[in-house]
């Protein structure tokens, strides 16, 4: 490998790395909360149901990966029109195995907590936890399949939405080290001075997320209009 491809792979790979590690600051703070207010058994249930979101977070990264890989071979032989198929196809899958992932956590997160080690009132606990985890599985496995496809693009998007400040941490950071504007719900739990398009919001509840988009496809879509029109 020569140098200058080196120094172009590590400056993609370094700061991936470092997002990655800075993310588990995050279930570090969350546990020490935990700790404080539920004792031992609180910590050791958070412990417990921790590999269901890191599993989420793990097929959302493997099946952005997969699709981003074919959406970059594609933009390399100018098949413009299979690559937007390829985008829309992974998103597709993406939003079906969130859907089937939250049905299960929903159905079989107790057996499954059980397997884990889960036993008495830890596993009512654990259970509670990946029922709070389950609704919010499409978010998180979108979040983390989207980085790949943003780094193979070719060239950045002009801006990217997203839903909760902490929840979305690696692709804001991805976003902002590629200059991507980005526009962010921003809840009361969240620091709105790294986001540059903040808008406050409960970004947990589906009726506040689901008006938020909506207005934010409906002005991108008066824009596009107002753009054909000039």
């Amino acid at each position: 490998m020569n140098t200058a491809l080196s120094k172009k792979f590590f400056s993609y790979v370094i700061p991936s790395i470092l997002a990655f590690a800075l993310s588990g600051v995050y279930t570090i703070v969350d546990g020490f909360f935990i700790g404080q207010s539920l004792g031992d058994t609180g910590l050791t249930a958070i412990t417990l149901g921790y590999p269901i979101s890191a599993l989420v977070g793990a097929i959302g990264t493997g099946l952005g990966l997969s699709g981003a890989i074919r959406f970059t071979i594609l933009s390399a032989q100018g098949e413009t029109q299979k690559r937007q198929e390829c985008f829309a196809g992974t998103t597709l899958l993406m939003l079906i195995v969130a859907g089937l992932l939250t049905a299960i956590l929903f159905a079989f997160a107790k057996p499954i907590l059980y397997l884990l080690g889960a036993r008495g009132n830890m596993l009512t606990l654990c259970t509670a936890y990946a029922r709070v985890i389950a609704p919010g599985a499409v978010f998180q496995l979108l979040a983390t399949g989207f980085v790949p496809f943003i780094r193979n693009m070719g060239g950045a998007p002009d801006a990217m939405v997203a839903i909760g400040a902490d929840h979305e941490d690696i692709a804001i950071r991805e976003a902002h080290r590629l200059n991507i504007p980005v526009c962010v719900l921003v809840d009361t739990n969240a620091d709105p001075k790294e986001i540059d398009f903040p808008i406050p919001g409960n970004d947990d509840a589906v009726r506040s997320i689901r008006l938020i988009l909506d207005c934010i496809v409906k002005a991108i879509n008066e824009g596009k209009g107002a753009s054909a029109e000039a």
